[in-house]
């Protein structure tokens, strides 16, 4: 009887050895999935201050702090593409230009300003008045800024003729040529008596 409690025992330390490395294992593999901390949540936190922007962003879409922007600052904005790439990023007092163009490093933006009202003072020289954003994918791609031309067919061209001939003789040269041209004769000495044999012979009876 001894001897067989003394089995019995055995195996069931071993089978419940076996089972806790099987488990244990088993937990191994799947608590760092368990213990990962969950991705924190888009955070947009941007303040103005004298024309000035500072912001703290967290996987936040781009079109939306660019839409934020916009509001505070009443510009005009055109986006075009997909602009839903999250962004992460930290800065203190900065322009509206220098924040745009960091907002849009993977972008294509363009800016139109305007002059700056008399409240503003020298320092800002202009403002900004609109802007076009446009997405990676979509300058990629040929973007056509004027309307398709019309068929030639719908409005043909005028056919083109030969010139007539003219109504100038070509040869009018050679009409000049052959008539004669008097040039004017210097103006001699004035004119005096001629003395012939008879008007001497007169005299001198």
């Amino acid at each position: 009887m001894t001897v067989s409690n003394i089995k019995v025992s055995s195996l069931f330390l071993l089978k419940t050895w076996l089972c806790a490395i099987f488990f244990g294992f088993v937990a191994g593999q799947i608590n760092p999935a368990w213990a990962a901390e969950p991705s924190a949540a888009p955070t947009m936190d941007i303040t103005f201050q004298e024309q000035l922007i500072s912001a703290e962003l967290v996987d936040v879409p781009l079109i939306d702090v660019l839409q934020r922007i916009q509001q505070e600052f009443g510009f005009k904005a055109h986006f075009h593409g997909d602009l839903t790439e999250p962004i992460t990023m930290t800065f203190t007092d900065m322009p509206l230009l220098k924040c745009l163009k960091n907002l849009t490093i993977n972008q294509s933006l363009s800016v139109a300003t305007r002059p700056a009202n008399a409240e503003a003072g020298s320092e800002a020289a202009k403002q900004i008045a609109e802007i076009w954003v446009l997405s990676r994918s979509k300058t990629a791609q040929p973007v056509n800024m004027y309307p398709a031309s019309p068929e030639t067919q719908d409005h043909p061209q005028p056919e083109l003729q030969a010139p007539g001939p003219s109504e100038v003789p070509v040869n009018a040269g050679e009409e000049s040529a052959g008539q004669e041209i008097n040039a004017p004769q210097e103006n001699g000495p004035a004119d005096q008596p001629v003395n012939d044999g008879n008007s001497e012979e007169g005299t001198s009876q």
